[in-house]
């Protein structure tokens, strides 16, 4: 029979940080990550979404709503800093307040801390991805654990719920609204709470409203975007903000100090994802910016030139947050890319030298359309129509 294992001498858990700037909206999504996280049938919810989607803030918005139904606590594990996946669980165990001399043992410590409920919330998990059957591992040996992770895709293990992270709400295009209506969108008062923080003559009144209104939605409604755009207000008006926004990646810098890299500017933020794809996907990634309002898989097929595996690489695509798929009008699959992830696509192609020859097979594909739409316009097909 095993000896038990003795528990190590234990420093207190690392809790989650306080962020210093006030948490906007988010409320639907807040509700459902906590909803999710008091079933005792759920161990793990991964908030998946681009970079700058504000999968961290919203992770710590719901472990706040927690505290008290976690009564072991909650232990905060940020991953941005480790590229190794075996390091993954001696940061969980670090994070526990819990330190092995030997690494095989990590599992069999974690189990004899962990006696109450607690949650561990694992942050910026995309990169170590190969690490998720050791969460896994953990999850199954300690019944008392929940998991709460943040990635810019799933794990891809039993019992992961997922929860993608949308876009902050944006103002009806169709109405003009007035500045009661415009505030209903979180875009809208993400961007006047960080434009009051950066230039205190800023007020959203009838006349800034619209503007605002405008600008976050070029800007798709990402909290990093809007977040950039807004401490320019500082020196620019909000037309001139408005007006340099035909070329979004240049304006969206000079994030704050103290928080990472890839999150002081936007082209950093989509340059962290891009640079955990694997060269073939890349090369996709790159030929997608030819593309304007969407497209098809049979189009991704035909304009590819690599010989490379299209359904498999798109498919990690839309699993990484840069390719977003769902159906269209007609009950098939439709693929599109955020105007941002786009332009900065399109300027990979360009670097690369590609350009002008995926352009042809993109013009060659369309200009055959039409052809093939009167090959398919049999008698048949136009009974059935009529």
């Amino acid at each position: 029979m095993l000896a038990p294992i003795t528990p190590l001498a234990q420093r207190q858990p690392i809790e989650p940080p306080q962020p210093l700037t006030r948490f906007v909206g988010r409320e639907v999504e807040v509700a459902a990550a906590c909803a999710l996280l008091r079933r005792n049938d759920v161990r793990l919810v991964t908030l998946t979404g681009p970079g700058g989607i504000g999968k961290t803030r919203l992770g710590l918005a719901v472990a706040a709503n927690l505290r008290g139904h976690f009564e072991g606590g909650i232990a905060w594990v940020p991953l941005a800093a480790i590229r190794d996946p075996a390091l993954v669980l001696p940061a969980i165990a670090q994070s526990l307040g819990i330190a092995a001399s030997h690494p095989a043992s990590l599992v069999d410590h974690i189990l004899s801390a962990v006696h109450d409920r607690r949650l561990l919330l694992i942050d910026n998990v995309e990169q170590v991805v190969a690490a998720a059957p050791d969460i896994a591992g953990i999850l199954a040996a300690c019944p008392t654990l929940t998991v709460l992770a943040t990635s810019r895709e799933p794990l891809r293990i039993s019992g992961e719920r997922v929860l993608q992270v949308s876009p902050l709400t944006l103002p009806d295009p169709s109405d003009a609204g007035t500045v009661e209506r415009l505030v209903e969108s979180e875009a809208v008062r993400l961007f006047a709470d960080r434009a009051e923080a950066a230039a205190s003559t800023f007020e959203l009144d009838a006349a800034s409203a619209p503007v605002v209104a405008e600008i976050c939605t070029r800007l798709h409604g990402l909290p990093l975007a809007i977040e950039l755009a807004a401490a320019r207000v500082y020196h620019l008006s909000l037309d001139s903000l408005l007006a340099r926004l035909e070329s979004r990646l240049p304006l969206l810098t000079g994030g704050p100090r103290d928080v990472p890299e890839r999150h002081r500017t936007m082209h950093d933020a989509i340059t962290w994802s891009y640079d955990l794809l694997s060269p073939e996907q890349q090369a996709l990634f790159r030929q997608l910016a030819v593309f304007i309002g969407g497209f098809t898989l049979e189009a991704v097929e035909n304009i590819r030139g690599d010989g490379g595996t299209v359904l498999d690489d798109l498919r990690a695509l839309v699993d990484k947050s840069l390719v977003q798929h769902g159906p269209d009008a007609r009950g098939g699959s439709r693929y599109a890319q955020l105007e941002l992830v786009k332009e900065y696509a399109a300027e990979r192609l360009a670097m690369a030298g590609e350009e002008a020859a995926v352009r042809r097979r993109h013009a060659a594909f369309f200009l055959e359309l039409p052809g093939a739409a009167r090959r398919e316009l049999t008698a048949d097909a136009v009974a059935a129509w009529a």
